[in-house]
């Protein structure tokens, strides 16, 4: 109440001397319990300390807060606890109500290194994991290498010893080649990569209710495109048109021709193989 009541004399100024305790005491202390202190170690036991216990002067048994002993210390007399420091404050309405009175700030310390502990293991712990996959990577790469270098010498051996080393040249090449992805696979150094001239994919449609592209994998698992001509989408219009259709008859060709045993292959006798085609063409024009 900061106004005097309506039974007092109106006609002094209002003051809040009708409070009980308008002004702040002097003799109100605004200091705390000193945890944990210890004023004085006894040798052997003194007559009315804690004798069921501890031994300590500053409490009896029924309020002794230590572990409960098979013998007390007035029967052995060993291990007496130290008295603890008593205190008494008379503490103010607000002191009383602190919750924060007596705090130490640096027994907060406490919970840092806790959290800290906790995240070092947790770093540890992932660093382990982490070395563990990266090992079990490394063998199975090891792995599929060395059976693709197993299958590879395999073959190579065969064909040496059936002497079809020249006649079965395309298929090495072709099995070199397939060690080759193998190893590159195995080694992980093949992404989804794409040539910066090229068009990315999602860029090809912007409708937005287009085919879906997922970033993180970079993948676009429908047709961005399906209403356009199959062979007019992507590199289909490059693989139909021009040079590269040439070579791919050539390709055939070379296929066919070795397949019913002539001498005929697309690297390694080119020449030979343009000659055969200009010949064929001009005989089906005679």
């Amino acid at each position: 109440m900061s106004s005097a009541p309506w039974y007092l004399n109106a006609e002094k100024p209002y003051s809040l001397k009708h409070q009980r305790k308008w002004k702040s005491d002097p003799n109100y202390s605004k200091s705390w319990y000193d945890r944990g202190a210890k004023i004085y170690q006894a040798d052997k036991y003194r007559k009315g300390a804690c004798e069921s216990n501890c031994g300590a002067m500053t409490h009896d048994k029924k309020s002794c807060m230590d572990r409960p002993r098979k013998a007390g210390a007035k029967w052995t007399n060993m291990h007496i606890a130290p008295d603890e420091k008593v205190e008494t404050f008379e503490l103010d309405y607000d002191g009383k109500r602190d919750r924060w009175n007596g705090f130490d700030p640096s027994t907060y310390s406490r919970v840092i290194e806790q959290y800290e502990a906790r995240e070092e293991a947790r770093r540890k712990y992932l660093k382990e994991q982490q070395l563990k996959s990266w090992k079990r990577r490394t063998i199975t790469r090891k792995v599929i290498v060395q059976s693709a270098m197993k299958k590879m010498t395999r073959m190579n051996s065969r064909w040496m010893r059936l002497g079809l080393m020249r006649a079965n040249k395309w298929t090495l090449q072709r099995w070199r080649s397939v060690f080759v992805l193998l190893v590159v696979e195995a080694l992980g150094t093949v992404r989804n990569l794409r040539i910066r001239e090229d068009t990315a994919k999602y860029l090809l449609n912007l409708d937005v209710n287009s085919a879906y592209y997922d970033p993180k994998t970079r993948s676009m698992r429908e047709d961005p495109l399906p209403d356009a001509d199959p062979n007019e989408k992507g590199d289909n219009q490059y693989r139909v048109s021009g040079q590269a259709l040439e070579f791919k008859q050539l390709n055939i060709h070379a296929w066919e021709a070795f397949d019913k045993g002539q001498d005929i292959h697309m690297q390694a006798a080119r020449l030979k193989q343009n000659y055969c085609i200009r010949i064929i063409r001009l005989s089906k024009r005679s």
